[in-house]
């Protein structure tokens, strides 16, 4: 994924987001990523419901008790007016084992 801009919004909304469940409180901070080169984002969820997302290779956030409900939301996270992002999507993989 490839973000390009963001509008400003408050600290516990996100303005472009990838969810693969919904869940209460989205993150532990703003990850800088509006710099336009793609990324590589990666969520991995094992047995147990340990949830790992990486960057580009560098873990991000980890949950524990984390459950998929079989769909991937992609795009703006936030009860604010007027908060848009614009972002691209090369490709979406689900590798299971």
């Amino acid at each position: 994924m490839r973000v390009d801009s963001v509008a400003t919004h408050n600290t516990s909304d996100g303005g472009a987001v990838i969810l693969g469940a919904f869940t209460a409180r989205y993150g532990v901070g703003p990850v800088a990523i509006t710099n336009g080169a793609y990324h590589t984002f990666v969520l991995a969820v094992d047995a147990s419901g340990n949830a790992q997302l990486s960057i580009d290779g560098s873990p991000a956030l980890t949950r524990a008790g984390f459950s998929v409900s079989g769909t991937i939301a992609i795009g703006d996270q936030t009860n604010d007016p007027g908060v848009d992002s614009t972002l691209r999507i090369r490709s979406v993989r689900l590798l299971c084992p």
